[in-house]
């Protein structure tokens, strides 16, 4: 099994401790990026919405 992170091929002892990441940095490092990269693909998501919900000008229905 590989890093999650830079690929190298984690130690034994490491891969039978069921680590998935070769250091406690790269971890994090990881965890980060997936934090980040959710963000935005929610702050996309979420201006997608917006912009489907927006009714043009001269376009509004009468209650």
């Amino acid at each position: 099994m590989n890093c999650l992170y830079c690929q190298e091929r984690l130690p034994l002892l490491k891969r039978m401790q069921g680590w998935r990441y070769c250091s406690e940095e790269h971890a994090q490092q990881d965890l980060e990026e997936f934090g980040r990269a959710a963000l935005v693909a929610l702050s996309v998501a979420t201006s997608s919405q917006t912009e489907d919900t927006r009714v043009a000008p001269g376009m509004a229905q009468a209650g």
